[in-house]
């Protein structure tokens, strides 16, 4: 899945690493874990319309990820960007399994000054659409 400036994998079946990449030179910015259990393995990934985050999806979880700015490079590592994730409450929908997620166009809200919104659905293997809230 690309943005245009980023590409992000969920690399081989069972690995569980979520991997950002700047396309254009082909470098690895960052690989972690998609989800905190490894026998839980991300298998759907969708970006945001405006490219400033990413969700992704698999047994049990959906994960929000923040992309953010310039950070310092760790001792060995490569990444000059940031990228923290944050478990979606799921709710009823806690032992779905999720398949695919889809991003709609940014909402304007209402109000003077609001940030837009972004409307995201996720697909469990069972067929149902969840409407997520992040």
């Amino acid at each position: 899945m690309s943005t245009g400036k980023h590409l992000a994998s969920l690399g081989e079946p069972h690995d569980g690493y979520l991997c950002l990449w700047d396309w254009k030179s082909g470098t690895l910015l960052i690989k972690t874990r998609a989800s905190a259990a490894a026998s839980l393995p991300a298998c759907a990934l969708q970006f945001a319309s405006d490219g400033s985050f990413l969700v992704t999806g698999g047994s049990k979880h959906l994960k929000h990820w923040i992309i953010s700015g310039p950070r310092p490079r760790a001792a060995g590592g490569n990444a000059n960007i940031g990228m923290d994730g944050k478990s979606v409450k799921l709710g009823s929908q806690k032992e779905s399994s999720f398949v695919a997620i889809s991003c709609a166009p940014p909402l304007k809200e209402s109000n003077a000054g609001a940030p837009d919104f972004q409307p995201l659905y996720a697909l469990t293997a069972r067929g149902m659409y969840i409407y997520i809230s992040i």
